[in-house]
């Protein structure tokens, strides 16, 4: 039975250090406040965590997770009538984040092309980038049809190539 147990957290703590880090920046993308992002996250996992044994077999753990993510943020905005952060709080907000992890990044154009997206976009550009999630999986889990996310794609690659126009 101890065995079962530990055998279960090993298994459980090899998910949370594959996914924390795009369930986190996908997060931030919605809700653009690094702690509410972490506090997020955290429950998010506590949700896996309690229910992912119930499930037996899970077909896609990465999306599954990804929208555990995503329902607890629009719930989380919808209870606290969330009001979009201004261009500062955000710039202030993304240079936290990339620090959680210590990512090598330039924070400078993080912060461009985060400010630079809507929030469909910005969904779809975290999903993809920061969590390597195929079209598909992205169509799954914003059910979204897969052509329209291929479609929105290639107009956010667009808007980055004139953005990049800057660097």
């Amino acid at each position: 039975m101890h065995d079962e147990k530990q055998k279960n957290d090993d298994e459980f703590i090899k998910i949370y250090m594959k996914y924390k880090t795009p369930v986190y920046f996908y997060l931030l993308s919605i809700l653009k406040d690094a702690g509410l992002s972490e506090d997020i996250m955290q429950e998010t996992f506590i949700r896996v965590r309690t229910n992912i044994y119930k499930y037996g077999s899970i077909n896609n753990l990465r999306t599954w997770i990804m929208k555990i993510a995503r329902n607890l943020a629009l719930n989380c905005l919808r209870d606290r009538k969330f009001e979009l952060l201004n261009y500062e709080e955000i710039n202030a907000n993304v240079e936290e984040a990339v620090n959680v992890d210590e990512f090598v990044t330039d924070s400078i154009m993080i912060n461009d092309v985060l400010n630079y997206l809507s929030n469909d976009e910005r969904e779809i550009f975290s999903l993809h980038v920061f969590g390597c999630y195929t079209h598909r999986e992205i169509s799954q889990i914003l059910n979204i049809p897969q052509g329209t996310i291929r479609w929105k794609y290639s107009i956010i690659k667009k808007k980055l190539r004139e953005l990049l126009k800057k660097y």
